[in-house]
């Protein structure tokens, strides 16, 4: 008992006497308000910590020998399907040539409506063996283009596909596809002249190395040579008051959206440019910045894409005076089309998930608050009743 009695000195909380407690309606007035305050910022305190913030952060990319997704939805609506294909090449040396394996044309008549869906051009086949009448593979006549025929069967040219692009590897111009008996069996000819005046959809998939370079869609069968990348533009030009450069870019993007449920925009998606030229080429100047984007969720998985911006030039490869620009004189020469040129950045955006704040700091935050204030409204409280006290003395 002594050494309880001892203690009682040390007590910094003192009790009050049950009957001493004086209530009043002042005192009730403000314990109502302060309950309502303190719930309100309970909740908003609770609310930004279940708040889902992003925090940015650049570094210097670190990946090393990765391949890069472009997705694409292009519409030429004055332009066929056999005349339209796509090329990648890059300053490695990587050379895709007239891709078709992930890219699907869709042929559109004159007021956009869509004639027929084809996985590859006029004349090309899915096997490129032959058979006779007996069941027996053979070997299709390249025409003297033999050396250059398809390396799944030297020498041999079994589709009118095959014979159309030993010709070009040789550089060799062809004067009439009736001539070749491939492009006869297949009716090469007439299906050609039956798309003039159709437009073409090509909407797709590239896969591609990540560094510098670009991706085309131009008219004619590209080649390479020794100097450089080209293209047969016979048949095209002889036919160019029928066709003009004009495209809608429905849909650009390098690398799946950051976040799949949302709608997502790219810079270029809805582009739409107009032209009545043929040999119009416009190249569009493409910055590509790596992001990664880490959910809040260990479970959902990391996603690595890309952002890009973008400048654009055209001109028409005739050379001259720009209509908008006169003083400007555009060289002569080139490839019409669409070009796509891609520079890499060297930095890595990543985009981080968070909470607002951590569950200590909703709790520190709550309670450092319920101190402070009733520690406020106690002493509003104690000025208001000896306020009210010293009126009722006077």
């Amino acid at each position: 008992m002594l050494f309880r009695a001892q203690l009682r000195r040390f007590d910094a909380f003192t009790k009050t006497v049950e009957d001493a407690k004086i209530k009043t309606a002042g005192g009730g007035l403000i314990s109502i308000i302060s309950a309502v305050i303190v719930f309100v910022i309970v909740f908003l305190e609770w609310k930004n910590y279940q708040r889902i913030v992003v925090q940015p952060e650049i570094v210097v990319d670190p990946s090393r020998n990765e391949r890069m997704e472009i997705n694409f939805n292009i519409t030429f609506p004055h332009v066929p399907c056999h005349y339209m294909g796509v090329d990648v090449m890059d300053i490695s040396g990587d050379f895709q040539q007239d891709v078709q394996h992930s890219v699907t044309k869709t042929r559109l008549d004159k007021y956009g409506n869509i004639i027929a869906v084809i996985d590859s051009d006029i004349g090309s086949a899915t096997d490129e063996s032959a058979m006779d009448k007996d069941g027996e593979v053979t070997c299709g006549d390249c025409y003297g283009a033999g050396d250059a025929a398809p390396p799944e069967t030297p020498g041999c040219c079994n589709n009118c596909k095959a014979v159309r692009d030993a010709y070009a590897r040789k550089q060799w111009a062809i004067g009439d596809y009736d001539a070749f008996q491939q492009c006869r069996d297949e009716n090469y000819k007439a299906e050609h002249a039956s798309q003039k005046g159709e437009g073409c959809n090509i909407a797709g998939h590239l896969f591609v190395n990540r560094v510098a370079g670009n991706f085309h869609f131009a008219p004619g069968r590209s080649f390479q040579t020794q100097q450089g990348h080209l293209h047969d533009l016979r048949g095209y030009e002889e036919e160019q008051e029928a066709h003009d450069m004009t495209h809608m870019i429905h849909q650009l993007s390098f690398g799946p959206p950051i976040k799949p449920s949302a709608e997502h925009t790219d810079p270029l998606d809805g582009h739409f440019k107009n032209t009545d030229d043929a040999l119009h080429n416009y190249a569009y100047f493409i910055k590509c910045v790596a992001h990664k984007f880490v959910p809040l969720d260990p479970a959902d998985p990391t996603i690595n894409t890309n952002e890009f911006s973008v400048t654009q030039h055209e001109r028409s490869v005739t050379g001259g005076r720009e209509n908008d620009n006169p003083s400007h004189l555009n060289r002569r020469g080139g490839i019409p089309g669409v070009f796509f040129n891609i520079d890499i950045s060297p930095m890595l955006v990543i985009q981080r998930q968070i909470r607002g704040n951590t569950f200590g700091g909703f709790i520190s935050n709550v309670l450092s608050f319920l101190g402070g204030f009733i520690t406020l409204t106690t002493l509003v409280d104690r000025g208001l009743y000896a306020a009210e006290l010293k009126m009722k003395k006077n």
